[in-house]
């Protein structure tokens, strides 16, 4: 019961992500939307764990990237390259990592320039929608071992 609900939310929560990148105009090459999946791992005999991940990078969308973040984990020029290309920039991915270099990631308007609540936003409507069937399966279950009689 828990595991089907699990991989149920799990495949909303993907949606729901890459939902909120496409409308934060934060899709170029796809690959970041692509990366975000799931997993539902049993641990013991009734604990269930759900996870959704993405690429290393993901908090980035939300987080910005300062400077010196960038620069000590630069993107490749291969990448910078497919990310011009997506956005139709006149530009070169020289350009744009001297940029990030020089300036972090200003193209949002977070503090370092990521956009605010992006991942934020629906990790709470997750978590809300997760607490809210869990406890009502909860509610379900412990109303079926007591029995009163009177």
């Amino acid at each position: 019961m828990l595991e089907e609900l699990l991989n149920s939310e799990g495949l909303k929560a993907v949606e729901k992500y890459r939902q909120s990148f496409i409308d934060g105009d934060r899709v170029a090459t796809g690959k970041t939307n692509k990366s975000v999946n799931y997993e539902v791992k049993k641990e013991g005999n009734q604990s269930f764990t759900l996870t959704v991940y993405g690429r290393k990078d993901i908090s980035d969308l939300e987080d910005g990237v300062s400077p010196d973040e960038y620069a000590s984990n630069p993107a490749s020029f291969s990448d910078l390259e497919q990310w011009v290309s997506a956005r139709g920039l006149n530009r070169t991915a020289e350009s744009i990592d001297e940029g990030l270099r020089k300036n972090g990631w200003v193209s949002g308007n977070g503090p370092k320039g990521g956009t605010p609540n992006i991942i934020t936003t629906p990790t709470n409507q997750i978590l809300k929608s997760i607490t809210d069937k869990v406890t009502a399966i909860s509610k379900e279950l412990v109303a079926k071992q007591i029995v009163i009689t009177v």
